[in-house]
């Protein structure tokens, strides 16, 4: 019975040694590969935890803007859990509704924030001569918003304003995702680079303007 009550104190030391040879972290840093992105896109946030150490728990803290502005960082505001590799290294992928705000923690050690901002993803279509349709998906529709149809000019190389186009319904695909849209008429000669924008005083405070790809008319 002596010799078992040794091995398990024995035991007991070893673990307590080990636990004290991992020292607590002194910082966690943050960082992202995309500034802006367009609405549905993935980007990656990236950080290290300083003394290095292998599979450390980092927390993804995350605040995504409200409509009556940019709240600060909720530190409760936790989205998802990753690890620290043998360099202490880490990474995760994100896709932000809207514009919002990240910082990352390890224990109580919290790091500083990045935001990253998020555009409506906006196509434009030709469906019949001179007639054409619009779809604009973010996570809140844009009924009664207008949104402005330009053709390019290559003598000046500027988009010029052919006409403005008013949103006129919206539908949820996929929640929370909402997609409006509307169909409108334009006489813009055949052949001519045209896009469709939803300018940042339409798209509202938590997201960016949003454009098209150019098509042609």
């Amino acid at each position: 019975m002596r010799y078992v009550l040794l091995v398990l104190a024995a035991a007991t030391l070893a673990t307590a040694s080990v636990a004290e040879a991992v020292p607590p972290p002194s910082s966690v840093s943050i960082a992202t590969h995309d500034r802006t992105v367009v609405y549905g896109v993935q980007t990656t946030l990236t950080g290290d935890v300083l003394p290095a150490q292998a599979d450390a728990k980092v927390t993804v803290l995350a605040q995504p803007c409200q409509e009556i502005g940019l709240p600060t960082l909720a530190h409760s505001a936790a989205t998802s859990t990753t690890t620290t590799t043998a360099t202490g290294s880490w990474t995760e992928s994100v896709t932000p509704l809207a514009t919002t705000t990240y910082a990352a923690k390890v224990k109580s050690v919290t790091s500083s924030s990045v935001r990253i901002a998020v555009r409506p993803q906006v196509t434009v279509m030709k469906v019949g001569r001179h007639r054409y349709a619009v779809r604009i998906a973010a996570a809140r529709p844009f009924v009664g918003r207008r949104a402005v149809f330009q053709r390019f000019r290559p003598a000046r190389s500027t988009w010029s304003t052919l006409r403005r186009v008013t949103l006129r319904s919206s539908q949820t695909t996929t929640a929370p995702t909402a997609v409006t849209s509307a169909t409108f008429r334009s006489g813009v000669r055949a052949g001519r680079h045209v896009r469709l924008v939803l300018p940042r005083s339409q798209a509202g405070s938590c997201y960016l303007a949003g454009r098209s790809a150019p098509i042609r008319s």
